[in-house]
């Protein structure tokens, strides 16, 4: 397969998922497009080191390569604020910036209160739920992705429901499709 070939069924597979990674960073739809072109470029310049069919690994490459883009593209827009930012004497950007710390701290907090949960779940069931639940993927999407059928997708994150409940922290059945 040629890399125009393969550059095409990785855009293909992963497309949803890299929008979905980067637009969970970033809220301007500019920015966002910005972050997906410069990801894509990445991906194109390295398409050796990837293949569609290596699952999790791939996967793994393709997110980290877009959340790395939007952080950048993020940082590079907090690091040059508007003059109208500024306000008086720049109190409007403190301001900005305890909120944003205050918003990192409980994000934080979040996440780990949401890894510790996702503990009783086996490795395969964590990353269904994840990409089911966190990035708004379908049954079908994840089987594509995983090599799986939609079918095992659903049972799974039915058994991941069922883990989850056990806990007490729910998550919904997850066996349909939407």
């Amino acid at each position: 397969m040629n890399n125009s070939a393969r550059f095409i069924s990785i855009y293909e597979k992963y497309r949803r998922y890299m929008y979905s990674r980067v637009s969970s960073v970033l809220k301007e739809p500019h920015d966002i497009e910005d972050a997906l072109q410069e990801a894509w470029i990445r991906v194109y310049k390295n398409l050796g080191k990837i293949s569609a069919d290596d699952g999790p690994r791939a996967m793994g490459y393709m997110g980290t390569v877009a959340v790395n883009e939007a952080l950048r593209i993020l940082s590079k827009n907090n690091s040059r604020p508007d003059e109208t930012e500024w306000g008086t004497d720049g109190l409007d950007i403190i301001e900005d910036i305890s909120v944003s710390v205050e918003m990192r701290i409980i994000n934080a907090e979040a996440t780990e209160e949401l890894e510790s949960s996702l503990n009783v779940l086996d490795d395969i069931e964590k990353r269904i739920f994840v990409m089911k639940h966190a990035y708004e993927m379908k049954n079908t999407e994840i089987a594509g992705i995983l090599g799986i059928s939609a079918a095992k997708v659903g049972m799974k994150l039915f058994r991941a429901a069922g883990k989850l409940a056990k806990t007490g922290k729910g998550g919904g059945d997850g066996a349909e499709e939407q």
